[in-house]
């Protein structure tokens, strides 16, 4: 019972210098996409989106909502594949 906690604080610990060492070395952040089975997205993974489309809807002259949708498609299909 104590291993197997110990255990999961040493890779929880782990997890945390990882992602430490990403922002320092590429001086940026780390954005965790929360999703929920019905659909729904955290605020974080909505900006995310908003950031993703909004140049490229500018880039190829499309409507905003039109690449927003392209953009969510591609995410969803991206996870399902990492999932399988």
């Amino acid at each position: 019972m104590y291993i197997l906690l110990l255990i999961i604080i040493i890779i929880i610990i782990i997890i945390i210098i990882i992602i430490i060492i990403i922002i320092i070395i590429t001086s940026g952040t780390f954005t965790s996409l929360v999703f929920s089975t019905t659909g729904g997205m955290a605020e974080e993974c909505r900006r995310y989106h908003s950031r993703q489309a909004e140049p490229l809807a500018i880039k190829k002259g499309e409507d905003y909502s039109t690449t927003v949708a392209w953009v969510r498609s591609k995410v969803s299909f991206a996870i399902l594949r990492a999932e399988t």
